[in-house]
């Protein structure tokens, strides 16, 4: 495998785990807020993530990797998953949206890096743009909920 392959692979391996985070992130989410309308949208989000990592997961296989290489997780997606559990605990509706939309604020970075990759083309750029932009969507809607201040 050629050291472009392992790049893309790395990569795509990385986004998987930002999907996976919040379509596990999203479904507690749900379990935890009292508003039926936004439980219905995190399950929404939910179930769009994990579509994602389902794409990404066969593009990492397309490519010649495997699902069940290691990858280390960013460590601000580690924050982001400390933050959320606290948010989740108090039950607090302004906690959890805000731990969501700082969760997709870091999803959209880790995209655009990817995207920023000259080694990122055809397909692959192709589906990591269109899951891109169903993210800054999805930040939107959730900041549409109150005045939410992501940094």
């Amino acid at each position: 495998m050629d050291c472009t392959t392992k790049k893309i692979i790395a990569v795509l391996k990385q986004l998987s785990l930002i999907a996976e985070d919040g379509k596990n992130g999203y479904k507690k989410a749900a379990e935890n807020i009292k508003d039926i309308n936004m439980q219905d949208l995190f399950i929404r989000f939910s179930c769009e993530r994990a579509a994602y990592l389902g794409e990404l997961q066969q593009l990492i296989i397309n490519a010649g990797g495997t699902r069940d290489d290691h990858v280390d997780m960013p460590g601000s997606l580690h924050h982001i998953r400390i933050g959320f559990k606290s948010a989740v605990l108090l039950q607090n509706t302004h906690a959890v949206i805000y731990s969501c939309a700082v969760g997709e604020s870091v999803a959209i970075k880790l995209y655009c890096a990817a995207l920023g990759q000259k080694y990122i083309t055809g397909n692959v750029r192709s589906v990591l743009a269109g899951q891109l932009s169903c993210i800054q969507t999805a930040m939107q809607i959730i900041t549409s909920y109150g005045s939410v201040a992501v940094v």
